[in-house]
């Protein structure tokens, strides 16, 4: 069994590591990040002879509740499209943008939608056994 001290010291010294390779990965995954193209896609990627980085972005929509308050006195049928707090029922709320214009206009009025941070995915195309596409 290890001294609890040297697992403390070894902890904090990998811990300091770890944080100065995180800082190190996320400048250069930013780097990368402007070489990617993604044109209307949500996700692009880089490569070289050895590794594909796919990049994925997302985003998340967001609905003003107060905003949403004010449209609800405007649409019989906005309680089949929303809940009670205001989120959204997908399958109804898709049906309700396609088929009233001005509804579509309102909701859209009310919503913001937030761009998430992007994901990275490194995937080797060789490895030292000659095998390809492990993801690392």
């Amino acid at each position: 069994m290890e001294n609890v001290s040297e697992l403390l010291t070894e902890g904090f010294f990998l811990k300091e590591l770890i944080d100065k390779k995180k800082e190190r990965l996320k400048e250069v995954n930013e780097q990368l990040l402007n070489h990617a193209s993604f044109g209307k896609k949500k996700s692009a990627t880089v490569e070289n002879d050895d590794v594909v980085l796919t990049i994925s972005k997302s985003s998340k929509t967001e609905y003003d509740q107060e905003k949403l308050a004010l449209v609800k006195s405007s649409f019989d049928f906005f309680e089949k499209v929303f809940n009670t707090v205001y989120t959204p029922v997908t399958k109804e709320l898709n049906k309700a943008l396609k088929a009233d214009e001005n509804f579509k206009k309102a909701i859209s009025w009310a919503k913001t939608v937030k761009q998430n941070k992007p994901s990275f995915s490194y995937e080797s195309v060789r490895s030292e056994e000659g095998e390809e596409n492990k993801n690392v």
